[in-house]
């Protein structure tokens, strides 16, 4: 954006006022504004750059502000938040300068209120520049090691906005509804929990620390661990759980202690075939991908020209710098050594395969293949930058620029080496690594309900290994597998709920950030690749299906293309007219209609990787219903699929796919909503009845602050009555059953459910007479008008918080209720056995029935029925299932 803001409109003399300023080009005794990197040097040595990508732009971007360094004076740097939240000298000069052009009085005395447009005439005419501030300021923000950062959560595109003031001398930021700063002074971690912790990182006061130093490694906080010497002096060796022996561990810290001649000597351990299988420790892992992955320090082009050490041993590690990564320099160097080492790893993960997922080769296995695939897409990267120029190659687009220090046209007999590297990688990769991943995926196939998990683990590896063909290479089976690992991942796999960083691989072994890389980069050549022949799209659609659905036995036909990037079978095409508007039809109606379907659920969309169409789209179960413990004791699995029916502002309705007459409802909650029987709560409380609540009011003081009212007028000699307690303040009212004889009070909370309001059991006077033991909060209690003492459980304020969202499942014409609205209603020793289910429909005579079904069937199954009477009365029964009955 710097570089932008220094472009004028046109030219020097009609571009904008504030680029002309900033990039020094106006009339008159002007010099040039710049903007500082921060601690983005520092902090990006250590940063996990497993795409090559990251790695150029780094160098492009520090290559960028030290050339801006060069040109620009120290009092004319603006927006130095790092520094301080004043407004500097370079702040107030830039303002200084648009706004004597513009006639704006007291511009420099009110430069604060100008720049955070409390005062509205600059930034109305030049938005440009509160775009320039706030991105500055994020960048300063994310990059120090500590800041008052926001929480980690899922936030809208309007939290990001920053709403800017000047008090007492200083600059006050708010957004993400919190203060935020970019000074270094917080305890917390800032620059991890920005955007650069998506690569994961350890932390220290100054910058990040790699993952592959040894003084991390061994916990040496006193000592570092910067030479041989060191090493051999250390008290205690880090056992990485046992997978090295101590001879092993020295050697490996011995060779950590050289950064520049790390990569060779690291991978040249672990591909000896005694030491390969250590690999299984992740932190082991860890420890390979940081020697590979992580740039280490920058070298300027400055630092470049300057004279070598004089003595030896150097007086610092400056010459030992790289101008584009260390990885990039040593394939630049010495590339058949790296190549080497990753075809003898290959080698040693398809000798581990037994044949199938989950074994316990399975992580050593995938974690060479992504290293395989990662260090190839270096090699992909050195040949595009040096045939082409292109360090970026997206939807058809490629931006020239070279970077320095990597591959140029003229080293032609360098990028034939690399070409023949990347040929042999892939040629090992596409070969006996992609089969035996095939050969998981049939595997798994056999037995989804265990191994779904793993087949998503191996479809995110084939799609690791697919990224990388260039584009004149692609084939029918490079297309059909990389569509096949995103649309089946889309549908089997939830997204970003494991993982916080991509340097956490969570489930998949692969960094989802990594994944959503390839797709995107992936998509729009593989549209085009499709559409330029529709012969070869449904030979690839027809795999694509087959993979997905997994299923062998679907009807082929041909594929035709719906919308770009959108193919249906040719028989589903809808006439031309299905995309008119129809006599009548609104714009809402007919964006809906052709947008979301109507050529059946058989559709393949490349723009999404999705199968299925937009209304039907076939996905894995939210993580609002596998957390919820009422679908769990509903349902009990995890991996079923669904499939949308409705979506409303407060409800959202999913049909189980496979799972006859099941779906599940989520309600977000609604406040306004009461339940209507406290209306009719109006009567006074008997005489006898308050004589019983006594003792219990002065044991739980909380319900002092209740009204209690009667719910319905009793006979005189009733033994029983219920009633209702109206919180005095914006508590949630309860109810309370009152027994005369034996004396006991039961304090139930109300709580809603799918609109509907149920009550629960939080309390008993008498643990003896309760068909409910509440588990915490027992006591002694004296009963009114007795010296019997009983024993008392629960607790009043337990559930009697806001509402939550809550999750319904339904099943045919019923629908699931969770055993806790039914504590104290029926005995504990029948909830804990059934699950119980609702019947919506009315009945004669009855207000409702509920049938209990057995979680564990035995071979005398049985089921209660309990039906429910307006009178308030239960029946209760226990029915054998005699064989070929329903449950």
């Amino acid at each position: 954006m710097d570089a932008l803001l220094r472009r004028c409109l046109t030219d020097s003399l009609h571009g904008s006022l504030s680029s002309r300023h900033y990039a020094g080009l106006a009339d008159g005794p002007c010099q040039p504004f710049g903007v500082e990197p921060g601690a983005f040097q520092e902090a990006s040595e250590t940063l996990l750059l497993v795409a090559p990508e990251y790695q150029a732009l780094r160098t492009l971007v520090l290559d960028y502000f030290d050339s801006i360094s060069r040109c620009v004076t120290n009092d004319h740097m603006i927006f130095s938040f790092d520094k301080g939240m004043m407004c500097g000298e370079g702040d107030c000069e830039l303002v200084e300068q648009i706004g004597l052009c513009l006639g704006l009085d007291a511009a420099r005395r009110e430069a604060p209120q100008l720049l955070t447009g409390e005062r509205p005439e600059l930034l109305e005419l030049f938005p440009e520049l509160a775009w320039f501030r706030d991105t500055v300021f994020l960048w300063k923000m994310l990059l120090l090691p500590a800041c008052q950062c926001p929480a980690v959560q899922k936030w809208r595109a309007s939290d990001s906005s920053l709403k800017w003031q000047y008090k007492k001398g200083r600059f006050e930021v708010i957004g993400f509804q919190t203060t935020l700063t970019p000074e270094a002074k917080a305890s917390k971690p800032g620059f991890l929990q920005g955007v650069l912790r998506w690569f994961g990182q350890y932390e220290s006061d100054k910058k990040s620390l790699s993952r592959a130093s040894p003084s991390v490694l061994t916990g040496s906080s006193q000592e570092l661990v910067n030479n041989e010497d060191d090493v051999l002096f250390l008290k205690e060796l880090p056992s990485f759980n046992g997978a090295l022996g101590a001879a092993d561990v020295e050697l490996l810290l011995s060779y950590l202690t050289a950064p520049y001649l790390r990569i060779p000597l690291v991978l040249g351990f672990f591909a000896d075939r005694h030491r390969a299988s250590a690999l299984r420790e992740p932190q082991l892992q860890v420890i390979l991908d940081a020697v590979l992955f992580e740039p280490g320090p920058w070298q300027s082009p400055s630092d470049l020209l300057s004279v070598p050490p004089e003595t030896v041993p150097a007086p610092d590690r400056r010459h030992l710098a790289t101008g584009a990564g260390l990885l990039f320099n040593e394939l630049m160097r010495s590339p058949q050594s790296v190549v080497h080492a990753v075809l003898s790893l290959l080698q040693v993960a398809v000798e581990k395969d037994v044949g199938r997922p989950n074994s316990a080769n399975d992580g050593l296995i995938l974690y060479i293949i992504r290293l395989a695939s990662r260090i190839e897409s270096y090699l992909a990267f050195l040949v595009s930058h040096g045939r082409r120029g292109a360090y970026l190659e997206r939807a058809g687009a490629s931006y020239q620029a070279f970077v320095r220090s990597l591959a140029r046209p003229e080293d032609d007999s360098l990028l034939n080496e690399l070409e023949a590297a990347h040929r042999e990688i892939r040629r090992q990769l596409q070969g006996d690594v992609l089969r035996m991943l095939n050969d998981w995926l049939r595997y798994a196939s056999k037995r989804p309900e265990k191994l779904l998990p793993a087949a998503c683990r191996v479809h995110a590896h084939i799609a690791l290994i697919f990224k990388n063909v260039p584009s004149l290479e692609v084939d029918s089976v490079v297309v059909a597998g990389f569509l096949s690992a995103q649309a089946f991942l889309n549908i089997n796999h939830r997204w970003l709920e494991d993982t916080l960083t991509s340097g956490d691989t969570g489930r998949l072994g692969v960094g989802e950030v990594e994944l959503f890389d390839a797709f995107e980069a992936r998509r729009s050549s593989m549209a085009t690749w499709l559409s330029d022949s529709p012969s070869r799209a449904s030979l690839v659609l027809r795999m694509v299906e087959k993979a997905v659905t997994q299923n062998s036995d679907q009807e082929e036909m041909e594929w035709a293309e719906l919308r770009p990037g959108e193919w249906v079978p040719r028989k589903h095409m809808p006439p031309e007219s299905w995309f008119r508007s129809q006599p009548g039809e609104a714009f809402p109606e007919w964006i809906f209609r052709t947008v979301q379907g109507g050529a059946g659920g058989r559709q393949v969309s490349v723009n999404l990787g999705q199968y299925g169409t937009k209304r039907d789209a076939l996905e894995l179960l939210p993580s609002w219903a596998v957390c919820s413990p009422d679908f769990q004791e509903a349902f009990g699995r995890l991996d079923a699929h669904c499939v949308e029916r409705e979506a409303a502002a407060k409800r959202v309705w999913k049909d189980l796919v496979g799972h006859g007459g099941f779906s599940i409802q989520r309600w977000l909650p609604d406040e306004s909503q009461s339940d209507p029987h406290t209306e009719a709560w109006r009567g006074t409380p008997p005489s006898w009845a308050l004589s019983v609540l006594q003792p219990v009011i002065s044991a739980l003081p909380q319900l002092k602050d209740f009204e209690l009212r009667l719910q319905q007028p009793v006979r005189e000699d009733a033994n029983e009555i219920w009633l209702g307690a109206v919180p005095t303040d914006l508590s949630r009212p309860k109810e309370l059953r009152v027994q005369r004889s034996p004396p006991l009070v039961e304090v139930y909370n109300i709580l809603e459910h799918g609109r509907h309001f149920y009550r629960t059991m939080v309390f008993s006077s008498d643990t003896a007479w309760s068909f409910h033991v509440p588990s915490s909060g027992q006591r002694l209690l004296r009963n009114a008008g007795a010296s019997v003492w009983s024993v008392a459980a629960g607790d009043v304020v337990v559930g009697a918080g806001t509402c939550t969202s809550s999750v319904i499942v339904l099943h045919d014409s019923q629908m699931h209720l969770p055993r806790r609205f039914l504590r104290g209603i029926l005995p504990d020793a029948l909830l804990q056995p059934y699950r119980f289910w609702r019947c919506c429909g009315p009945l004669p005579g009855g207000a409702g029935q509920i049938e209990g079904e057995e979680v564990a069937p035995r071979d005398e199954a049985t089921r209660l029925r309990i039906q429910l009477t307006k009178m308030g009365s239960a029946k209760v029964e226990r029915l054998k299932i005699e064989a070929g009955d329903a449950a």
